[in-house]
């Protein structure tokens, strides 16, 4: 009897935890805008202060989130591209890249 009710304690506060962790639609849009410049800048700061200025709004007018109560899905379809993404523990792991 104690051992299950231990285990229905841990569950209990893992769910609260992955509740409370959830990541924001501002934080997955701060981490695609930091993935793209990685990606796309290069030796070239223009384009990394490029995308730093305008690829916020580009990013959150492409982006749908979903709400799973204990973690969100993201969609972000640009240029014919698809990318969907789970945010759970204030992490980001891609499901499906372009």
């Amino acid at each position: 009897m104690k051992k299950w009710i231990v285990t229905f304690g841990i569950i209990v506060i893992l769910l609260i935890v992955m509740v409370v962790t959830k990541p924001s639609e501002e934080q997955y849009v701060d981490w695609v805008v930091d993935k793209a410049g990685e990606q796309l800048a290069g030796d070239n700061p223009f384009i990394g202060a490029g995308i730093e200025l305008i690829g916020p709004n580009i990013i959150r007018n492409h982006t749908t989130e979903k709400d799973y109560f204990i973690f969100k899905e993201y969609k972000t379809e640009m240029l014919g591209k698809k990318v969907k993404v789970i945010g759970i523990f204030h992490t980001f792991i891609p499901i499906s890249k372009p």
